[in-house]
């Protein structure tokens, strides 16, 4: 499937907007699933850490409806401040490899 920018950046926007609300909607997970969204926060932070990136949002949405959010990482890593639901974050790298 091809994606053209606009098309990209018109879900990427929707998806912005949609965020917050989803974050605010979220229900507390069924005790059955603690085990498997612990793991994958596991993972989610091995991941952050193995890359060096400063933070990493996941979200979790099962066929049932249930949908919650996963965040690792620090907003400002310097001064530690956690990842909320205005949080951006850069998608690639500068062209010189970095991650900016």
């Amino acid at each position: 499937m091809i994606t053209s920018r606009r098309t990209f950046i018109g879900g990427v926007a929707g998806l912005a907007i949609a965020g917050p609300a989803n974050r605010a909607l979220a229900a507390e997970p069924p005790a059955s699933l603690a085990p498997a969204l612990e793991a994958i926060r596991a993972f989610a932070e091995a991941h952050r850490t193995w890359m060096r990136l400063p933070a990493l949002t996941l979200s979790v949405t099962l066929p049932d409806g249930f949908s919650t959010v996963i965040d690792t990482g620090f907003a400002n890593p310097e001064t530690r401040a956690p990842i909320g639901p205005t949080t951006l974050f850069q998608i690639g790298e500068a062209g010189d490899g970095t991650h900016r």
